[in-house]
């Protein structure tokens, strides 16, 4: 059988051809599923955050890679010779999916901010709201870990220290299980239909709510940011 036919004269192409080209070959805009286990305080996995293949295909490669990925959210395994391998992140395009529900008894990102300081560099997250949770206590749950008492006590507007850009709810599947460990680079977010336990037709207020509240109540400047609402599929 014949080989697959190789390019062998990219190392002969201008620097600036190769750096393009390794750009491109990065992984796109990804869906990182962080789910919460039984455990300590750190006791979170990541599912779609494998690290990219240019970081180990040459030096130029890997400058490429470094300078859009970064390592953040560092687990700590419980035995320490077996340290567990980084996570890379691409803020500016990754989406943090928060997978479980957020409700009045659970705040998963309190707890992710708890953990992992990193958590503040999040721009594009997405929440599980559950029909025990309204938007209001889903959005105070996600901005509570930016706010200490005195600020509590002191004017919110503009105290909020995050890069946050996009907040997505999901809503319209309460099963639990939302993504996909084995192959996480299957879950996409879609536009929610219309159901009987959550009328796509009565969110179209609640967007106008969260935006005032967040913008009224909490962050000065989050004209810049959006506010979703999605469904999870698999493809």
């Amino acid at each position: 059988m014949a080989s697959e036919p190789a390019f062998t004269c990219f190392p002969n192409l201008p620097v600036e051809i190769q750096i393009k080209i390794w750009h491109h070959s990065l992984l796109g805009p990804r869906i990182i599923q962080v789910a919460r286990r039984d455990g300590g305080d750190r006791s979170f996995s990541f599912n779609g955050a494998q690290p990219p293949a240019a970081l180990h295909a040459c030096q130029t490669s890997r400058e490429v890679a470094c300078s859009v990925f970064k390592t953040a959210f560092a687990l700590q395994n419980s035995r320490p010779n077996e340290p567990l391998p980084p996570i890379y992140i691409d803020f500016a395009h990754d989406t943090i999916f928060l997978t479980t529900p957020c409700s009045v008894w659970d705040a998963p990102y309190e707890a992710l901010a708890e953990a992992f300081p990193d958590a503040q560099k999040i721009q594009s997250l997405a929440v599980v709201v559950s029909p025990s949770c309204d938007i209001e206590t889903a959005v105070m749950s996600i901005m509570k870990p930016y706010f200490t008492l005195e600020k509590y006590l002191g004017d919110l507007r503009g105290k909020v220290e995050s890069d946050l850009r996009e907040l997505v709810f999901i809503v319209g599947n309460q099963s639990g299980l939302l993504y996909d460990s084995e192959y996480p680079e299957n879950v996409r977010f879609s536009e929610p239909e219309a159901t009987p336990q959550l009328p796509w037709q009565a969110w179209g207020d609640v967007w106008g709510d969260v935006e005032d509240f967040w913008v009224k109540e909490l962050s000065d400047g989050w004209e810049r940011g959006v506010v979703r609402f999605k469904e999870v599929k698999m493809v």
